[in-house]
């Protein structure tokens, strides 16, 4: 080495040797070396620390998502700490939770529909396009005998009664083809023990579904339904044979009762006129000759002649109901019952009203003054109070109005509200009140003519109201 000493201008020269030169870095090379293999020692155990760092989280992720794709969908990944492979192996944990519950849900509605439908009356099947079973619920064995599994790639139509086949061919084509609504079918079809059931149908063509790829059919046995209904045809045709039958029955007793009541008025009328009037020729000429017992006698006599003669009147009337034309006309009610009133002439004791406005209605005047005349004429009869009051009401009802006839007499035991309407029924003696039995019989008959009812509400000391209805059908209305 040398150097410039400028004071002098001088330049120094200087030598050393090479050992010299070199001996403190030959002193310091062990030392160098030792320091380059310790950082090398670290700068590895650096890598291998962080190369584990990153590759146990991966591993870890890499085992459970190949556990999870084997179906293990409880596995979880845990791996500590707050970095993003924490937070990664959490989403992922999520992801497999939600995965779970999905797959549960599908689970249980899969396990809910195939409950419904192997535990159905109806049985399922699917169809292809041939007709062949690709699938059948269990509830084929129930109704048909077969194993859901002995049909599975058999023809269905192989099964349908010849007769059927044909027609339910066709209309399974034109489903294929057109994809139309298919109405229910009916059609037979062969069970295991040979016999043959009636089945209803319904189809849904699911041929392009994904999941289905084929013909849905809901299959219900209605055989006993069939021959429910073939038995109730049967009985139809047996009962209109009947009616007929009795139809004519009841012509050829209709006729005879038309001779009979020919008969009654001609044949035993003129009879119990000469027995009046002999007994009035006997009571008259031979008046001095009969005592008071005589006399009594022969009053008597004339009463149960005039009763017989009511009772043939009565069966007279009654057997007319129904088999001579009804004379209709328009009826006002009020001036009907009005003049009623007056004819019957009721004693002084007894007052006979009208509680409002009475309709006009559309019928026979004959019948309806039969009505009230029977109905007015016992309430007269029977009225045991010194002040007797009867009362005519109607109310309008909408579909039909609804007439009362009520009085303040005796009453009537519930045990006689049926009877009373029977015929040659009286609720008292004949010799006490004169009567027939045959009135409201009749007037029942007239009412039920006219489409309405009759009934009686009473109780024993507190009076009657008797009620009966008339269809209101528009043509009637109230009077102004």
């Amino acid at each position: 080495m040398y150097g410039y000493f400028e004071p002098w201008q001088w330049f120094v020269l200087a030598s050393d040797s090479k050992e010299e030169v070199f001996s403190v870095a030959n002193k310091m090379k062990p030392y160098i070396i030792y320091l380059a293999i310790l950082a090398s020692v670290a700068m590895s155990i650096a890598l291998m620390f962080l190369a584990r760092r990153f590759t146990e989280p991966l591993q870890l992720l890499t085992a459970g998502a190949d556990r999870i794709g084997k179906g293990d969908l409880k596995t979880r990944i845990s791996i500590p700490g707050r970095d993003e492979f924490s937070h990664l192996a959490e989403v992922f944990n999520q992801m497999a939770a939600e995965l779970q519950n999905t797959l549960t849900t599908l689970q249980q509605r899969e396990e809910h529909f195939r409950s419904i439908i192997e535990n159905a009356s109806d049985f399922i099947s699917i169809l292809d396009a041939e007709g062949v079973y690709l699938y059948a619920s269990p509830s084929m064995g129930r109704i048909l005998g077969y194993r859901p599994g002995d049909l599975i790639g058999r023809n269905s139509f192989d099964f349908i009664h010849a007769d059927d086949r044909k027609d339910i061919k066709f209309l399974f084509d034109q489903r294929v083809k057109s994809n139309t609504k298919m109405s229910p079918a009916e059609f037979r079809i062969n069970h295991r023990d040979g016999t043959w059931r009636t089945m209803e149908v319904v189809t849904k063509n699911l041929l392009n579904h994904p999941a289905v790829g084929g013909f849905v059919v809901n299959s219900r046995d209605i055989t006993k339904r069939k021959q429910a209904l073939e038995a109730l045809h049967q009985s139809h045709q047996e009962l209109e044979r009947r009616v007929q039958e009795r139809t004519a029955q009841l012509k050829s007793t209709n006729r005879e009762l038309k001779e009979f009541a020919f008969v009654v008025s001609h044949d035993l009328k003129a009879p119990l006129r000469a027995i009046s009037q002999l007994t009035h020729w006997i009571s008259e000429d031979y008046a001095d000759a009969f005592d008071r017992e005589g006399k009594e006698m022969m009053g008597l006599i004339l009463n149960r002649v005039k009763r017989m003669d009511g009772l043939i009147e009565g069966v007279l009337s009654y057997s007319r109901i129904g088999r001579i034309k009804e004379r209709m006309e328009i009826l006002d009610l009020n001036v009907l019952v009005h003049e009623l009133i007056e004819s019957i002439m009721a004693p002084p004791h007894i007052h006979i009203g009208i509680e409002n406005v009475l309709p006009v209605i559309q019928s026979d005047p004959i019948r309806m003054q039969q009505v009230f005349q029977n109905l007015l004429g016992n309430a007269i009869t029977y009225m045991d109070k010194r002040e007797g009051v009867v009362t005519v009401g109607c109310v309008d009802e909408g579909v039909h109005w609804k007439f009362s006839v009520s009085d303040n007499g005796p009453g009537i035991d519930r045990s006689y509200h049926v009877k009373i309407f029977q015929i040659f029924q009286t609720l008292a003696p004949r010799d006490k009140h004169e009567s027939s039995g045959i009135g409201l019989t009749l007037v029942k008959k007239i009412i039920e003519q006219y489409g309405g009812s009759i009934w009686v509400e009473s109780e024993p000391g507190k009076g009657s109201t008797f009620y009966f209805t008339l269809p209101n059908n528009g043509g009637n209305h109230v009077a102004a």
